[in-house]
Formats: structure tokens, C-alpha cells, sequence
């Protein structure tokens, strides 16, 4: 797994990503910083990573953190309204800088119902 990235190469693979994920995104957690590329350089947004969960401080349990710490990837659901996504945090390095890459997918029914229709993954949750 590829950690280690260039300013131009960390761009060109957000916009791979997008091709998949609903949200792709580059973060400083522990500033919760989301952050701006720029041709040169990177840069900040005005608006916190936990924002896009609609909640006005860090998540409780931050995987981006973890990511950033542990140097390894996390995953998590995360609830907004009446929607889930699933999120996955990868520590990369670009330029030096140690970051983490954010990508988030919205979970639809198509994806929690099996070919039979039996709904295994809301059985699990429930149980767990």
C-alpha cells in the first residue's frame, strides 16, 4: 500500500478516486483541517473536517486521528440524518507532510441487501 505521495501525484489520485467515492478529501485531523490543493502547495478550508457530519466538534471517535497516529487505515459508519456512509482513513505523506486521506461512500440499499434480499448487514449491527 502506497503512503508516500508528491504534491501532483496525491492530486492525480484524489481524482481517481472520485471516479468511486462520494467524498475524497485530504485532512490535518489533528487540527481538524480539511485541506486545499493548490498547484504548488497545500493549503486550508475554512471549514473543519467534522462538518460534513454535521457536528460542530471533533467526532467522538476520530479515525483520522488514528490513521495519522497509527500509520495504518481505519474505517467506520458514519450516520448523518437518515443516510450512512462508510468512511475510510489512510495515513499518506505528501511532500513530507503527514496527512490523511479521507474517502467516504454513501451506503445505499442496494448495497445492504443481498441477491436473496435478506438484509444480513442490519441483522449484524443490531447484534453486535
Amino acid at each position: 500500500m502506497r503512503f508516500d505521495y508528491k504534491l501532483a501525484e496525491i492530486r492525480e489520485e484524489i481524482e481517481i478516486l472520485k471516479n468511486t467515492f462520494d467524498i475524497v478529501r485530504l485532512v490535518e485531523p489533528i487540527q481538524r483541517l480539511v485541506c486545499d490543493i493548490h498547484e504548488d502547495t497545500i493549503g486550508y478550508n475554512e471549514f473543519n473536517c467534522h462538518n460534513a457530519w454535521e457536528k460542530e466538534k471533533r467526532c467522538q471517535n476520530c479515525i483520522s486521528v488514528k490513521a495519522l497516529q497509527d500509520k495504518q487505515d481505519y474505517t467506520k459508519f458514519e450516520f448523518v440524518q437518515n443516510e450512512i456512509y462508510f468512511v475510510i482513513a489512510r495515513f499518506v505523506k505528501v511532500d513530507e507532510r503527514e496527512l490523511v486521506l479521507e474517502m467516504v461512500i454513501k451506503v445505499s440499499q442496494n448495497i445492504l441487501l443481498r441477491g436473496d434480499g435478506y438484509n444480513e448487514f442490519v441483522d449484524r449491527i443490531i447484534a453486535f
